[in-house]
């Protein structure tokens, strides 16, 4: 599948949906930004929306599949065809020059989650 960057009218679309959800949720607009990729593969061409968090705040990692899920619902709702050209999203993390990104822990919490204890 190929993607490029779309001068695409519909980034003004998510661009109006993106700033709804983050008022919505109260997310500094600085925080998290997207783009419209074209996308032409086999179910045909439409749009895969990336979101890019440009704003690393550790309490807002466990909340990014719900703000994806709100900002789809928002979409839908400002444009119901969205359904026949939204392809899929996907997350980028932009991560700010001089920050130190925070070390992997060690892994017993995944491990003890993976085996259900």
């Amino acid at each position: 599948m190929a993607t490029q960057p779309s001068p695409d009218p519909r980034q003004d679309l998510l661009r109006a949906a993106l700033l709804q959800m983050l008022d919505r949720h109260q997310v500094p607009p600085g925080w998290i930004g997207a783009d419209a990729m074209a996308v032409v593969g086999r179910a045909g061409s439409g749009l895969h929306i990336r979101l890019v968090v440009l704003h690393w705040e550790p309490v807002l990692m466990p909340c990014l599949p719900a703000l994806q899920d709100d900002l789809e619902q928002r979409l839908l709702a400002m444009e119901p065809d969205a359904v026949a050209w939204l392809r899929g999203f996907s997350w980028q993390f932009q991560w700010p020059p001089g920050l130190r990104r925070p070390p992997v822990p060690q892994p017993a919490p995944w491990v003890a989650a993976a085996s259900g204890k």
